[in-house]
């Protein structure tokens, strides 16, 4: 059964080009949604991205679920943290020695809903040139993902 949240999918994308401009400080930042269009309310699922110009810098996933608790999918590599006495688990794989990424992945869960945040590190483009995530930008983005939960979860 699907709950009613009173998030629409345009204020989903607006959190989130929020923290991106805001917290990260990245430039000429635009947001579009799948699948629907805006105006609709988040009830089971929903993605927002995060682009600048053509390239995608980011992106949200929600889904909403009883079924599945594990909002990291079971993709290995997280480390567990809390926000709030919230678990939150954060992949950082840019430094790895044989496999590093550009691509930063948050996961939590808040209530019903798995709530995931991506962030390409050194490809979004900020006032002071190439984002590098420090650790306070990382509990931020921790913070974000934790508050946008509790915010679909009503």
């Amino acid at each position: 059964m699907a709950k009613t949240t009173t998030m629409t999918r345009g204020e989903v994308c607006s959190a989130l080009k929020e923290f991106f401009a805001e917290e990260l400080h990245a430039l000429s930042v635009r947001t579009s949604t799948s699948p629907g269009d805006e105006s609709e309310e988040v009830f089971v699922s929903g993605i927002c991205k995060v682009e600048q110009g053509s390239e995608p810098v980011g992106r949200v996933e929600l889904r909403h679920t009883s079924e599945d608790v594990d909002p990291t999918e079971g993709v290995p590599g997280f480390e567990p943290s809390t926000v709030d006495g919230v678990p939150v688990w954060i992949r950082d794989r840019t430094a790895h020695p044989d496999n590093p990424s550009t691509q930063v992945r948050f996961a939590t869960r808040v209530d019903r809903w798995n709530v995931r945040l991506f962030i390409e590190n050194e490809t979004t483009n900020t006032a002071t040139g190439p984002l590098r995530l420090t650790d306070e930008n990382k509990r931020e983005a921790a913070r974000f993902l934790v508050d946008l939960g509790r915010r679909l979860s009503g």
